[in-house]
């Protein structure tokens, strides 16, 4: 299983990128439309959906929220999160979860690095020239499920 949909939940913009063998295919940023976070969350479970019949990835890699400072953000994140898993598990894909300490390290860096590390390191590893941070942690999120799901093959 190596074709990844990486996604890096966000109601403002949510980062995607298609990783085929350590190859980026695809990648961009969703921005969901709506007044409240009901619509939100609507529209990202309809987006990655269509995306999936477009796509057809063999499973989708969703990066994990993490509690700093906001508890409704966490909250709002877990949310968007789980619209993610729910359209990935109704199309039959398994999700891989991602924390953002393992989507660094996937490529190469700390388990704390700053976005703008790891943006320049995506760019760097896969020979890309994103400039937006979500798209690039997609690309790590991606990155970090496909060794997840060798590393699994490996010990069965």
């Amino acid at each position: 299983m190596t074709r990844i949909l990486g996604l890096d939940p966000s109601t403002v913009a949510t980062g995607w990128a298609l990783l085929d063998d350590g190859t980026v295919l695809a990648s961009g940023v969703f921005r969901p439309e709506g007044d409240t976070l009901d619509e939100k969350l609507a529209a990202a479970h309809n987006w990655l959906w269509l995306q999936l019949l477009g796509l057809w990835p063999q499973a989708v890699a969703v990066e994990t929220p993490f509690f700093k400072l906001n508890a409704k953000t966490l909250v709002t994140l877990a949310q968007l999160g789980a619209a993610y898993r729910l359209a990935a598990t109704m199309f039959g894909l398994p999700v891989v979860e991602v924390t953002p300490a393992v989507r660094c390290t996937a490529v190469g860096l700390g388990g704390n690095a700053a976005k703008e590390q790891v943006l320049y390191t995506v760019n760097a590893v896969f020979s890309l020239d994103l400039t937006d941070h979500n798209e690039s942690d997609a690309v790590a999120i991606a990155a970090a499920a496909e060794i997840k799901l060798r590393e699994k093959e490996l010990s069965e």
